[in-house]
């Protein structure tokens, strides 16, 4: 299940690098389309061998179901199969998602940081340009990027997924 979920992430992701390669300049337009289509195969295969792995499961529950009637004719008492499974599942999806949830939440806080430093940089832009004095603006070299731009630019050395 995290599989799909991180390869459909993946895939909006890469939607947002090719939507956004002209705002910020970026030539590797063709390379995102290219790995977003290899992305989507990867994708429907997960999703086709997940749907292989539900049947065989409901298959075997089927199939356990003469051993169930045995078990409760002897007067064992035993926690079904199925319930087994969906627990085990659920665990695993709260885990997930509740870790997903904290670096969501850092990542929020990371784009509110750079939308206040952007707006910060647009109204001192802005007031340059109406009162006609560039001197206002700090030098170019000593623009702080934003987190997000920065981040962004470096990530892949880092080796980082984001």
């Amino acid at each position: 299940y995290q599989r799909r979920v991180h390869g459909e992430r993946n895939i909006r992701n890469l939607q947002f690098s090719i939507d956004t390669c002209r705002e910020t300049l970026d030539p590797n337009g063709p390379k995102y389309r290219e790995q977003q289509k290899e992305l989507q195969s990867q994708h429907d295969d997960v999703k086709r061998r997940v749907e292989l792995l539900r049947l065989h499961v409901d298959k075997s529950l089927e199939d356990f179901v003469p051993t169930e009637q045995a078990l409760q004719m002897a007067g064992y008492e035993f926690t079904h199969p199925k319930i087994e499974l969906l627990e085990s599942s659920v665990e695993r999806q709260l885990q997930y998602f509740s870790k997903r949830k904290g670096m969501l939440q850092t990542e929020q806080k990371i784009i509110e940081m750079a939308d206040n430093d952007l707006q910060k940089q647009h109204t001192l832009t802005r007031q340059a340009k109406e009162s006609k004095i560039p001197s206002i603006l700090p030098t170019l070299c000593s623009v702080e990027l934003s987190p997000m731009v920065h981040r962004s630019n470096h990530s892949s050395q880092r080796g980082s997924p984001y």
